[in-house]
């Protein structure tokens, strides 16, 4: 009787030990699997802001092409409107 009550007793200890075991690779498994996804969530958010501050940057340039080309465009009716007016006074 005593042999089977150590039997029951090693058996026990056994499966506390399988038990502690698994619940450790259970947490390692879920530790490694939080960070993988912080690490894509993190990765991602910087894409995200990377992308819209090169948007901003684009459209900024965007504004001033388009500042510049509108003072172009408005030296050179100047110029046109004054040659108009120098041609007409020669005639």
């Amino acid at each position: 009787m005593s042999s089977e009550f150590k039997n029951r007793n090693k058996l026990r200890k056994y499966k506390s030990r399988e038990n502690e075991i698994f619940e450790q690779r259970k947490g390692r498994l879920l530790r490694d699997y939080n960070q993988k996804w912080q690490r894509k969530v993190t990765k991602s958010a910087k894409q995200c802001e990377a992308r819209l501050a090169r948007d901003c940057e684009r459209k900024q340039r965007k504004a001033v092409m388009q500042k510049t080309s509108n003072s172009i465009n408005t030296e050179q009716r100047t110029e046109t409107v004054t040659v108009l007016i120098l041609n007409k006074g020669q005639k």
